[in-house]
């Protein structure tokens, strides 16, 4: 059994990576970026990427994608300022 962390991959199945980012405050029309490595060795090619935000206000966007990580953009054009938010949802997949 893999310890935490680790992955196991049977022929012709997916690698995957998960996690989460958490962002300060964004005001109405502004946006805030975070940067994700992925686990060493994870991806040997740059994996199908879905963000998914916590906070109802934000609008999510996958940047610079590679093998090796991303960045997870969030777009408030709400007309209200969102408040700081935790667990903004993100997954990797390489087929």
């Amino acid at each position: 059994m893999p310890n935490a962390g680790e992955f196991i991959r049977a022929a012709g199945s997916s690698i995957v990576a998960s996690g989460t980012v958490n962002t300060d405050a964004i005001a109405n029309g502004a946006s805030q970026t975070v940067a994700v490595t992925f686990p060493a060795g994870r991806f040997t090619s740059t994996p199908r990427i879905v963000v998914t935000p916590s906070n109802g206000r934000l609008t999510p966007a996958v940047q610079s994608p590679s093998a090796t990580g991303f960045t997870a953009a969030f777009f408030n054009w709400s007309g209200a300022n969102a408040g700081a938010a935790a667990g903004h949802a993100w997954i990797a997949v390489q087929e």
